[in-house]
């Protein structure tokens, strides 16, 4: 049974999609397409147990050393955590990426209000984020692409995982990183997973950002796709039983792709900021003392954005 021995948890909304792309273009790499299976959050999908997880997302494995995915929403899931634990014992490898956490809310917000599964107000969806995101697990509903401030609680998450795996299995990245410096990062990377980065680096475009600031062009084809052919329809029980998944998922990419268009997304508002900050300033101190760097370039946001 072949299953990962790497994963991308988190955070939502920095970067990661990027690292996903260079690391797929390595041929000592696999990474299962969809990005991210959400195996380990999803009550549904982890009921049907670990041999469904393994031949569902890594059946096309061909040899490669390291096997991976990059469900990012992991790394604010307790849940999860506790799961990645009781499979694979100690020795996961995680590669985490930190972006200043009051911009990865904002754009959070504003990639899931673009792409309609976000219909709150931003104001009541940080101020009653924490009964929301209860309800909704309550209903067995998908509370963790709604919970921005606990996405954004990086020491606490952080924490979670170092009571399961040891720091050392970590590899800690800044989205600033990746912005300044794109080619180190994937050697960093690289470097971590113990791979040759020179047989990767030269195709792959280090000025291309994956998944940036974007919305959706048509809103009636994107209810299509996510109605009939992402969600569990007759339509998609069908097409799993005569259409090839690797060829199911390439189809759905390539048809977000061209119904997707860049676009900027709105400033946050001083009092969303101040209060994003008030929430989240002892999180940023903490997190410095784990990952071992001076966070200062954001807390100097923070006060060049009052």
């Amino acid at each position: 049974m072949i299953l990962p021995n790497f994963m991308i948890p988190g955070a939502q909304k920095s970067a990661t999609t990027t690292i996903y792309m260079w690391l797929k273009q390595h041929p000592d790499v696999f990474l299962c397409t969809p990005k991210e299976p959400e195996f380990f959050l999803n009550e549904t999908l982890f009921e049907k147990g670990i041999e469904f997880y393994s031949k569902e997302y890594f059946s096309q494995v061909n040899n490669q050393k390291l096997v991976g995915e990059a469900s990012i929403n992991y790394l604010a899931s307790k849940e999860a955590a506790e799961r990645i634990f009781d499979t694979f014992g100690a020795e996961m490898k995680f590669i985490v990426v930190l972006r200043e956490p009051v911009s990865r809310i904002n754009s959070a917000y504003w990639y899931l209000r673009n792409q309609f599964i976000e219909t709150w107000d931003f104001y009541d969806a940080l101020h009653q984020e924490p009964s929301r995101v209860e309800k909704l697990k309550f209903e067995k509903d998908i509370w963790w692409r709604v919970n921005y401030l606990d996405q954004s609680r990086y020491a606490s998450n952080i924490r979670v995982y170092l009571s399961y795996f040891p720091i050392e299995n970590f590899c800690f990245l800044l989205y600033e990183d990746i912005l300044e410096d794109a080619k180190n990062s994937f050697l960093k990377i690289c470097n971590f997973l113990n791979i040759d980065p020179n047989k990767a680096v030269d195709k792959i475009d280090f000025s291309n950002r994956f998944n940036a600031s974007s919305q959706v062009r048509s809103k009636w084809l994107h209810n299509l796709i996510t109605h009939y052919i992402v969600r569990d329809s007759l339509i998609k029980q069908l097409s799993r039983k005569l259409v090839p998944r690797h060829i199911r998922q390439n189809f759905t990419t390539r048809i977000h792709e061209i119904n997707t268009e860049k676009t900027h997304y709105p400033v946050m508002t001083d009092d969303m900021r101040e209060y994003c900050e008030k929430m989240l300033r002892e999180e940023v101190d903490d997190l410095e003392e784990i990952i071992g760097r001076d966070l200062e370039i954001w807390k100097t946001s923070w006060l060049s954005n009052r």
